[in-house]
C-alpha cells in the first residue's frame, strides 16, 4: 500500500507507511465539568525515489511525519493517515 507522488516535470516518488509503527493516543480534555477525549493518530511515511526502489527494498530517501486529531476513536487508521498525507502533496496516484 502506498502513494505515487507526482512531482513537477513528470518526476515521481513513492511514499508508504511500510513497516513503521502507527501510534494512537487518547487524550482527555476537561472544561472543569465535562471531560471529553481527543484521539491523535500518527505515523512516519517513508519516501523513495521510485516505486521500484520501494519494491526492491532500497533505503528511503526521506521521511514525513503525519498527525491526525479526531474527536472519535479512529477505525480505519491507514485510510485516515494516507488521506492526511495526500492533503499535503501536490498530486498523487493511489497504489494498493
Amino acid at each position: 500500500m502506498g502513494v505515487l507522488i507526482k512531482l513537477p516535470g513528470d518526476n515521481t516518488q513513492f511514499a508508504s507507511i511500510y513497516d513503521n509503527l502507527i501510534s494512537i493516543q487518547k487524550r482527555p480534555w476537561s472544561d472543569g465539568e465535562i471531560t471529553t477525549y481527543t484521539w491523535i493518530t500518527s505515523c512516519t511515511m517513508n519516501i523513495w525515489k521510485s516505486e521500484e526502489d520501494y519494491t526492491n527494498k532500497k533505503d528511503p530517501c526521506g521521511r514525513y511525519n503525519v498527525f491526525v486529531t479526531t474527536d472519535e476513536q479512529p477505525v480505519d487508521v491507514y485510510t485516515i493517515l494516507y488521506d492526511e498525507y495526500k492533503n499535503s502533496i501536490h498530486s498523487y496516484e493511489d497504489k494498493f
